[in-house]
């Protein structure tokens, strides 16, 4: 991933598969939903990547599996716009050392 110094507002992320050990680099706010009974992504991975998150917050979703957005899409919205509101004006959305 490349530094976006643009400040064009918060960026969502979707991460599939290994993201790596670089996710300390991640400086924009981040919500991590997790849904409690998710069986291809064991919900235990994902608060362990939100740990590597310097500024995540999580949220943990009762009986929701791995498909959120078809599951609970009130939910992943408001997650959204949590995130949008950490990041504050402008985004604040910055990747990068």
């Amino acid at each position: 991933m490349e530094a976006d110094d643009r400040g064009s507002g918060p960026a969502v992320v979707l991460l599939h598969g290994q993201p790596g050990d670089r996710l300390d680099w991640v400086r924009a706010p981040a919500v991590v939903v997790i849904g409690e009974a998710d069986r291809i992504v064991r919900p235990s991975s994902q608060e362990a990547l939100a740990a590597r998150l310097p500024r995540a917050e999580v949220v943990h979703v009762a009986r929701a599996g791995h498909l959120l957005l078809r599951e609970r899409p009130d939910t992943v919205a408001t997650a959204i716009l949590r995130a949008a509101e950490l990041a504050g004006p402008g985004g604040n959305a910055m990747i990068g050392p």
